[in-house]
């Protein structure tokens, strides 16, 4: 399910478990009631798993979930579509002019060269294009998964970001606010595992309003060493795509010039 669903699930089992009706009762009384709006989030997944299975402060924990506002859009999610669109753009466009120039252009040079008894001039980009293209397609590939893996954060399960991809993908200061998001996403369930919401609740204050704050807090550095870090990743592939359009402009020119010493 989503975030607003999941928000309405809690306040929806808060009552019905207030009433003393049994959590699966009261889970398929939902699903009944609410199924047009039912969809897949493994974060979500996972906490309703650990709320079903808690058994202190059930009622409590449901109350917290139920007015939290964790359905917050992160900019870096609509950047991340932007880039990953322009990218595939850029590269196939590339892509064609080169086997263009491969596959007709050079061909007839080569032809124009024969006949005056010279061979075409080598250069780098004819002798290497399958080095560029292989060079160019890894970093687009590396590029789109940086995209979708910042896409799909909130959509992941809890512990996704151990995984060795994620390192990969993901910089440092990424990883990090996602390790403190994560913590804050199960502080209500046992508010003993963030020292933070630990001290708040000594301190009876509104955990409802403070570890809002805190995730709001949280998602905004996220968004914005995501957002750095799609930046980083954008400006490799220019300077990458930059580099092989001046070899394939060097690479189709030279026998051009190369024709005044033949035929001069």
């Amino acid at each position: 399910m989503d975030w607003p669903t999941f928000h309405l699930f809690c306040r929806y089992m808060e009552k019905k478990r207030h009433d003393n009706i049994p959590w699966l009762q009261a889970e398929s009384d939902f699903y009944k009631r609410y199924k047009h709006q039912v969809s897949s989030n493994k974060i979500i997944d996972n906490l309703k798993e650990k709320l079903s299975n808690l058994k202190e402060k059930q009622i409590e924990t449901l109350q917290i979930y139920g007015d939290l506002n964790l359905n917050i859009e992160l900019k870096s999610s609509t950047i991340s579509k932007q880039k990953s669109q322009y990218h595939i753009s850029v590269f196939f466009v590339f892509l064609m002019v080169c086997i263009g120039g491969t596959t007709f252009i050079v061909p007839q040079f080569e032809e124009i060269y024969l006949s005056a008894g010279a061979t075409l001039p080598s250069n780098i980009f004819l002798q290497y294009w399958p080095v560029f293209i292989f060079t160019l397609v890894l970093l687009l590939v590396w590029s789109q998964l940086c995209f979708w893996r910042g896409h799909q954060l909130l959509k992941s399960s809890l512990k996704a970001n151990t995984y060795w991809f994620d390192r990969f993908l993901l910089s440092k200061c990424s990883i990090t606010d996602l390790k403190q998001l994560t913590s804050l996403l199960i502080s209500p369930l046992d508010t003993k595992s963030h020292e933070q919401v630990q001290e708040m609740e000594k301190d009876e204050l509104n955990l409802n309003q403070e570890i809002q704050y805190l995730i709001e807090i949280c998602l905004f550095k996220l968004d914005k060493s995501l957002l750095n870090r799609f930046y980083f990743v954008e400006k490799l592939f220019i300077i990458l795509q930059l580099i092989c359009i001046a070899a394939l402009i060097e690479g189709l020119y030279s026998p051009i010039f190369g024709m005044g010493t033949i035929f001069g």
